[in-house]
């Protein structure tokens, strides 16, 4: 008989340590190892770095404490054969950031997976502030902000409220060309960037079980918007939709 493929499950431990990864599905006496790369626009050249092995079904317990996002696969070598699991998508966090502050960095993530036409992924990046974003990359870029409007409370059930929370994603420009602008390119940026949102659940946050909505750029009165937006080409909001525990101490 074929080799069983093994199913992978992975769950972040939540407090900057590691992961737990859950093997099913796979022979008693074959060896499994557990492989993961980080998600950094440059899967197809990444490393993939062995992250422990167990004989047949179980766990893997994962000591990392690199946080951010990962991808992971489990390789099933059994004498002469060999197969690999599915690949999940799961980050390694510490707990102790709010579901906005990781919706940020999971929306950062998820834009690097993308080849967006002369924007390297080292150049899509978040800022703390949109009013005073200190250091950006050089242009062409991508930067992601909270956008300066409110929360949306959306309902929920009796235990859990809905909440969106509105992220810029800002396509930043400095060509200088006026009316020879490279218009095309920026549209193809935001078309790829829209599809990878919409109507999808955002990876990697386990709040964020509501599908994501993308709504129009919303840019203040150009008396009193930040000077940042003078270098935006194109660009949206992504209103990434949570459900989340309320009370005190939640």
């Amino acid at each position: 008989m074929p080799l069983a493929t093994p199913t992978l499950s992975m769950v972040d431990l939540a407090s900057g340590l590691g992961a737990t990864a859950t093997v099913a599905s796979s022979d008693a006496g074959a060896t499994n190892t557990l492989y993961s790369s980080s998600v950094d626009g440059e899967v197809a050249a990444g490393t993939w770095t062995s992250r422990g092995s167990r004989v047949g079904d179980g766990t893997i317990a994962v000591s990392l404490t690199t946080l951010g996002y990962y991808f992971w696969y489990v390789k099933s070598v059994l004498a002469a054969e060999s197969t690999i699991s599915n690949l999940d998508y799961e980050p390694v966090t510490d707990g102790a950031q709010a579901v906005l502050t990781r919706c940020i960095a999971a929306t950062v993530s998820r834009l690097q997976l993308l080849t967006l036409s002369g924007i390297a992924s080292s150049r899509i990046v978040s800022v703390p502030d949109i009013s005073n974003p200190g250091t950006t990359p050089d242009y062409p870029c991508v930067l992601v902000a909270r956008e300066p409007t409110p929360h949306q409370f959306l309902g929920g059930t009796n235990i859990r409220d809905d909440i969106g929370y509105p992220i810029q994603v800002l396509f930043c420009e400095s060509d200088g060309l006026g009316g020879q602008s490279n218009v095309a390119r920026w549209d193809l940026w935001r078309q790829q960037a829209e599809r990878c949102f919409r109507q999808q659940r955002l990876p990697g946050v386990a709040e964020a079980q509501l599908a994501c909505q993308v709504e129009p750029l919303k840019i203040l009165d150009p008396a009193f918007r930040p000077p940042i937006y003078d270098k935006v080409v194109s660009g949206f909001t992504v209103r990434v939709v949570t459900r989340e525990v309320r009370g005190v101490g939640a």
